[in-house]
């Protein structure tokens, strides 16, 4: 069989490798190395040949760099490690000659605890992982959230590693397996042992699937496998098509609706400009600084850690195997997409003659400001007083916070702020066109709900907030988004006046007529 091997440096930070590719394959293996070891393992290797000869790919590389190596807790760091993983599948997916390839995991000591990481957090783009003398324990609360098949092997010789694998295996939830390599120590260095490993490995193909509990006829479970990753993956993306769709379906269809006719008595809106534009610059201001100072106000562990039965279940069924494109989504839909159209809907709504922007659209602008940032502020000092941990660094190992790249918001997983603040933008947006009496406003209150249903699934598809901080959160923008317009409503002829606004050195003072 032709194997065409190359030395790569594997991005973004150069890591060395070896990509092996035999011609014809449809699966690969990335190799996860124990402590102590690299990419150049002999045992590694040979496990690693013998793979390509039955027609796998296999990606053998390091997991830290030299400087890495010599801080002797970098090779414990299990999240660190994960990440190397996670870097490794973002390279097989993408490169021409493993686009396309099944990707199993082949970790050993702490790498099958990386790697058991990795799976829980990637899902169902990872279709197997085994793990050879592993310390599958070290993955701690991810075990719970496995559902990649799993097969555990084990030196029957290896007393200490053999009980921590048999408890390990009884927390992981997906189809498993532990199989015992007779007279075999923990480096499996007797002669014959890796023979076994690599005749238990290919047996089970690694990227293929591996028998379910009590089974050891890898071909029943080849269609189980295969079938998974199907229906696995296209609920996920069905479910984000659906909701993306609607996001933009529902502007479109607010965009060109009817919106000259108004109600006969519209209410009276009065909005004091500069004390508005006070107020909002007050609260982005400090929305903006407790942003920066984020490290000072956020809890550096959790108040509230745990999770319940409705979360967890949603969680499961709504995360994407890519959490990072779904808050990459979720960022640019929240802070971006949502804002422009919000904007552009308010004004399609005054569009019926005169001006673009008349008093009318400056004043729904400020209100429309008011809501968002009152919400927004009110969700960040929420956030710093629950100290609620988000899911995505509850599923790691315990001490090994920080996978989400920023340890100070490891713990703000409660309420969601794009929701609370897409909820309340697009509430108020359409609040003050019922009050204004437009006949866009129905079509607006479809925009807004559409606009946080999609925000809020993509926040839990993220693995950023649980389903009971994106219900809070969209309940709480709903109120405000609701509560701030109708502030500015004048009960009578005799009531002429906006909240009142009053900024001294020392305080901030609001008051309105009721």
């Amino acid at each position: 069989m032709t194997v065409r091997s190359r030395d790569i440096a594997l991005p973004p930070i150069g890591l060395p490798a070896t990509l092996a590719v035999p011609r014809g394959s449809e699966g690969i293996v990335i190799f996860a190395h124990g402590s102590g070891s690299s990419c150049t393992s002999p045992r590694n290797r040979m496990v690693a040949e013998a793979l390509q000869a039955r027609g796998f790919a296999t990606l053998l590389f390091d997991l830290l760099t030299e400087h890495e190596e010599a801080r002797r807790t970098n090779v414990f760091d299990i999240a660190l490690l994960a990440l190397r993983l996670e870097y490794a599948v973002h390279f097989v997916e993408r490169e021409p000659v493993t686009q396309g390839h099944r990707i199993g995991l082949f970790g050993a000591s702490t790498g099958a605890a990386a790697a058991l990481v990795a799976a829980s957090l990637m899902g169902d783009r990872i279709a197997a992982v085994v793990s050879r003398g592993g310390r599958p324990d070290l993955a701690g609360t991810a075990l719970e959230h496995v559902r990649t098949p799993t097969l555990l092997l084990v030196g029957g010789d290896d007393f200490e590693t053999l009980e921590l694998n048999q408890r390990s295996l009884a927390r992981v939830r997906g189809p498993k397996a532990l199989k015992v390599v007779p007279g075999a120590t923990h480096l499996f260095a007797e002669p014959d042992a890796l023979d076994a490993v690599v005749r238990h490995a290919h047996t089970r193909p690694v990227v293929l699937a591996i028998p379910r509990v009590g089974s050891l006829d890898a071909e029943a479970a080849l269609p189980y496998a295969r079938g998974m990753r199907r229906s696995t993956r296209t609920p996920r993306n069905f479910s984000a098509a659906v909701a993306l769709g609607a996001l933009g379906g529902a502007p479109l269809i607010a965009a060109f609706a009817p919106r000259a006719a108004h109600a006969e008595e519209p209410a009276h809106l009065v909005v004091n400009r500069q004390a508005s534009a006070v107020a909002i610059g007050a609260m982005a201001g400090a929305l903006v600084a407790s942003e920066s100072m984020k490290g000072a106000f956020a809890p550096e562990s959790c108040r509230v850690c745990g999770s319940n039965a409705f979360d967890d279940g949603v969680r499961d069924a709504l995360r994407w195997s890519n959490t990072e494109t779904a808050a990459r989504v979720s960022d640019t839909l929240g802070y971006g997409v949502v804002p422009l159209l919000g904007a552009g809907l308010l004004l399609s709504t005054h569009g019926d003659s005169g001006p673009l922007v008349t008093d009318a659209v400056l004043d729904d602008l400020l209100i429309v400001g008011e809501a968002t940032f009152a919400a927004g502020l009110l969700v960040q000092s929420t956030k710093f007083v629950t100290g609620r941990q988000r899911p995505l660094v509850r599923a790691l190992a315990p001490g090994d916070t920080g996978y989400a790249r920023d340890t100070d918001d490891d713990n703000l997983s409660f309420y969601s702020g794009h929701t609370s603040m897409t909820v309340a933008l697009g509430t108020s947006v359409a609040t003050l066109a019922s009050l204004r009496g437009h006949r866009s406003a129905p079509w607006l209150w479809a925009s807004g709900i559409v606009a946080g249903l999609a925000t809020g699934y993509l926040r839990i598809a993220a693995d950023r907030h649980y389903a009971t901080d994106v219900l809070t959160g969209a309940a709480v923008g709903a109120a405000i988004g609701a509560f701030v317009p109708r502030l500015h409503v004048a009960r009578g002829e005799e009531n002429t006046s906006a909240p009142a606004i009053a900024l001294t050195p020392r305080e901030l003072t609001i008051t309105w007529s009721l």
